[in-house]
Parts: structure tokens; C-alpha cells; sequence
């Protein structure tokens, strides 16, 4: 798929569900990579959905990489890849102690202060 022409998107793909400020602003992807999931983002989905059929070899590499029967090598693959990665990756949720109970704190309620 290292030719543009076999993987065409009527349009652009911004990838709104998942990065609402935008593929750009997100922080996750090279330059490359946004040019190549705007320009063909729509393809790419259609194609690892299994709404497209693949056309070309390059189409058929992709599909293949897209189940996981191969890693990926081409600037598409790796684009479509990071961003398949980047949406299906749980969130960790991490707490800080900051609410933590502070004795010294005068709004720790009296009641909690084992040193009255």
C-alpha cells in the first residue's frame, strides 16, 4: 500500500470518536502518520472491517495485518496499527494522595485525631 492509489478515501478521517481535538493536536502520532490516516483513514477502516474488499497485493498485506497474521511494515500499516493501538488501549486510573487524611490539617475532622 506504499501506493497512494490503492487505497483511496472519498474523505477525509479525522477520528473524532475517539480524539476529539483531532489526530493532530492529539499528541499520539508523527507527521506522517496524520497525513496518511486523514488521507486514508476511511479506507483503512473500511478494509479492517471487512466492507472493502482488498484489490491489490498491497490491499491483501494490509487486511492480513489488520487480524493480526502479520506484523506490520509499510508506513500504512504501521499508521493504521498505532491507531488501532491508541483507541483499543485501557485507560489506567491512578489516584494521588492528596485526599489522604492529614492529622495536621486543621480540616481534619477532630473525631479521626487519635492524639486528643
Amino acid at each position: 500500500m506504499e501506493n497512494i492509489h490503492s487505497c483511496v478515501s472519498q474523505r477525509k478521517f479525522y477520528g473524532d470518536q475517539h480524539f476529539p481535538y483531532g489526530l493532530a493536536r492529539s499528541g499520539e502520532f508523527t507527521r506522517q502518520q496524520v497525513a496518511l490516516l486523514e488521507d486514508h483513514g476511511e479506507a483503512y477502516q473500511a478494509s479492517s472491517e471487512g466492507t472493502r474488499e482488498p484489490t491489490t497485493e498491497e490491499e491483501n498485506a494490509f487486511v492480513s495485518t489488520c487480524h493480526a497474521e502479520k506484523e506490520p511494515t509499510t508506513s500504512h500499516e504501521i499508521a493504521w496499527a498505532t491507531y488501532c493501538n491508541k483507541i483499543t488501549k485501557k485507560q489506567q486510573i491512578t489516584s494521588s494522595p492528596i485526599g489522604k487524611a492529614n492529622p495536621s490539617n486543621p480540616l481534619y475532622p477532630r473525631e479521626f485525631n487519635d492524639s486528643d
